[in-house]
């Protein structure tokens, strides 16, 4: 078997594995390394851009659930505001009020975990639309698959 023969046997999986590659590379993009960006970036943010409180935080909350009153299997005992919260309007939303009054209150691990659960998917999904968004309006993704295409172009060629 001659050369030609062997690249035009294998061409039609190079360019399947080419093409694989590229969304693979665009999916990991998007899906994992713009949201790890974005949750490094605001954790950054919301400590202050010191890692340091962040563990200080977290041992002053551990020190806090301690000095609560014990709850029965599956609940903890949280704190939560007893203010009156302000009813909603129709134009307008409740406003911002800072919490005067704190009281304890024993809630289900099963219900607050999946509060997390859902909270935690909301700000994924948000950031893996908005880095869709930032991908496609700036013309990242098309500058670089004109490339791709272009590079592809040559084999192409060469196979017929």
């Amino acid at each position: 078997m001659n050369r030609q023969a062997i690249a035009q046997r294998v061409l039609p999986v190079w360019l399947a594995t080419r093409h694989v590659a590229f969304w693979a590379k665009w999916a990991f993009y998007v899906f994992f390394a713009i949201p790890s960006v974005v949750f490094c970036a605001v954790l950054a943010y919301c400590s202050y851009f010191s890692f340091a409180t962040i563990p200080r935080e977290v041992f002053q909350y551990a020190s806090e659930v301690a000095q609560r009153p014990a709850a029965p299997p599956g609940y903890l005992t949280v704190r939560h505001c007893e203010d009156p919260k302000p009813a909603a309007t129709v134009l307008r939303r409740k406003p911002f009020a800072v919490c005067k009054t704190w009281g304890l209150e024993k809630r289900s691990i099963e219900s607050m975990a999946s509060e997390v659960e859902q909270q935690l998917w909301e700000m994924y999904l948000t950031t893996v639309l908005m880095s869709i968004g930032c991908v496609l309006g700036l013309g990242i993704f098309y500058s670089s698959r004109s490339r791709f295409k272009a590079s592809t172009a040559g084999y192409r060629n060469a196979a017929v």
